[in-house]
């Protein structure tokens, strides 16, 4: 006969009959309660990446270094502090003025820690250990000690300054936007107070006073004011025309110097441009880009455009060339290519350590006396991969290309990773068209040891760094 049993189902009582045959004792499982739902989720592990990023970002004392970083990159971008001097003929000091409060708060807020989170800083960071170790080993060690000294103290901080202490959508714009803005000064200073280099465009003052420097300066920071123009909200703007009067006027700049390697970077960066444009986008660029060549052009002395056909013939129309400026062109060339030839001579001299930082010149000079003439050309190699590798040999030009190279990798998966939202492919997609007018420009200029390349770096990193953030993640960034 079958025994009846109790059992409880969700807090009522119910009378079952257990079944007539058993093989064994059995005893009911013990009753289950569930917790009643409730409308708060439960929170989410929070990875040990993202608490560091909100300490960080909540530590008032790193955004009041941050403040200071932002002064001195836009103080050695815009050169506001060497147009003071110009004019007025006092030092500011300017650099020392920013560069040192917002350094002491990168070291003591853990900025080096945060600089070193990319392949693109560590692999930098051999590069400026490298310079330090080959300067014993220099032709000259007061000079290679003395530009170790300045480079250390001045343009190589950049890095760590950027990447230690921009960490969130905010920073990283407003280090954009700084960079804009210095080309609106350094366009509208190019005209206002320019030199005498013949009839090509140059500064009256400064470090970039060079043509060939200037338009380096310009390329490489122009693609951050088309950054600033498509940042803008709304459709129409009283800072969208400033942002357009500066691309116009920027890309007048780059012409009227004359400078043939500018203008091969130039053209190297607009047809990256084109290729991460939409069609509309692409249509625009174009018709402006011509109108104003065009204009600047017809505008330029005929020497300009004969100068600039040097580059595809040596014997160009000499309508407006006369014998001596047909000279000086034709010798700028040969003059760089026996450079060239000189560089890589000593490199293939002294392929480990180099001659020393800074002293390709002496090593020059002393193998033209070997020769048996009577002094070197004493000139810089006006090319910057060459004027590394002379000057600290293979190591050295090992890594400071892979710095680079490693940047442009990782912002091109970083633009065309699915996962990637608006904010990051902008930021990303503007240092890319940035590092690569850059890498154009240091082929025909001797700008190694300056601020573009680490400044570059630490953008770059800083983007890469917060695309991995909670912040961008929930912007549409990247989650790994």
């Amino acid at each position: 006969m079958a025994q009846s049993s109790v059992m409880e189902v969700s807090g009522r009582v119910v009378a079952r009959k257990s079944p007539p045959f058993r093989t064994s004792a059995t005893t009911p499982p013990p009753p289950t309660t569930t917790a009643p739902p409730t409308d708060t989720p439960a929170p989410k592990p929070t990875r040990p990446h993202d608490s560091a990023w909100y300490a960080d970002v909540n530590n008032p004392f790193r955004e009041f270094g941050f403040l200071f970083a932002l002064a001195f990159l836009f103080t050695r971008f815009s050169m506001v502090n060497q147009l003071i001097e110009f004019k007025v003929g006092v030092s500011t000091y300017m650099t020392y003025l920013f560069g040192v409060p917002a350094l002491l708060v990168m070291l003591s807020t853990g900025g080096i820690q945060r600089a070193l989170r990319t392949k693109a800083s560590i692999i930098f960071l051999g590069f400026m250990l490298w310079m330090v170790f080959v300067t014993p080993f220099s032709l000259w060690k007061g000079g290679s000690f003395k530009l170790l000294k300045d480079t250390y103290l001045v343009e190589f901080p950049l890095l760590f300054l950027i990447a230690g202490l921009a960490v969130t959508r905010i920073n990283i714009q407003r280090m954009f936007r700084a960079i804009a803005y210095s080309v609106s000064i350094m366009v509208v200073a190019s005209f206002l107070f320019s030199a005498s280099w013949g009839d090509r465009l140059a500064l009256a003052y400064g470090t970039v006073a060079n043509p060939n420097d200037l338009a380096t300066h310009i390329l490489t920071t122009l693609p951050f004011v088309g950054w600033a123009y498509a940042s803008e909200r709304s459709q129409f703007s009283f800072m969208k025309a400033v942002w357009i009067a500066t691309a116009l006027g920027a890309i007048m700049v780059v012409i009227k110097t004359g400078s043939r390697g500018g203008l091969l970077a130039f053209g190297v960066m607009m047809l990256i441009a084109l290729f991460k444009m939409s069609a509309v986008q692409r249509v625009l660029v174009v018709c402006s880009t011509i109108l104003v060549v065009m204009v600047t052009f017809a505008l330029a002395p005929g020497v300009l455009v004969q100068r600039y056909l040097t580059i595809f013939s040596k014997n160009p129309s000499v309508e407006y060339l006369d014998d001596g400026q047909l000279v000086e062109a034709r010798g700028s060339s040969e003059a760089r290519k026996n450079l060239l030839r000189a560089s890589i001579k000593i490199t293939l001299a002294n392929p480990i350590f180099g001659v020393g930082p800074g002293q390709f010149s002496v090593a020059e000079d002393n193998e033209q006396k070997r020769l048996g003439r009577s002094r070197g050309a004493w000139q810089v190699t006006h090319n910057s991969y060459t004027e590394v590798s002379s000057e600290m040999g293979f190591p050295g030009l090992l890594f400071f290309l892979g710095a680079i190279l490693t940047c442009i990798f990782s912002l091109q998966r970083l633009s065309s990773a699915w996962l990637s939202g608006p904010d990051v492919r902008l930021l990303a997609n503007t240092l890319l068209l940035s590092i690569s007018a850059c890498m154009v420009c240091l082929f025909f200029a001797s700008l190694a040891y300056r601020f573009y390349v680490p400044t570059l770096i630490g953008l770059t990193s800083a983007v890469i760094c917060w695309a991995k953030s909670p912040e961008a993640v929930g912007r549409g960034g990247r989650t790994a």
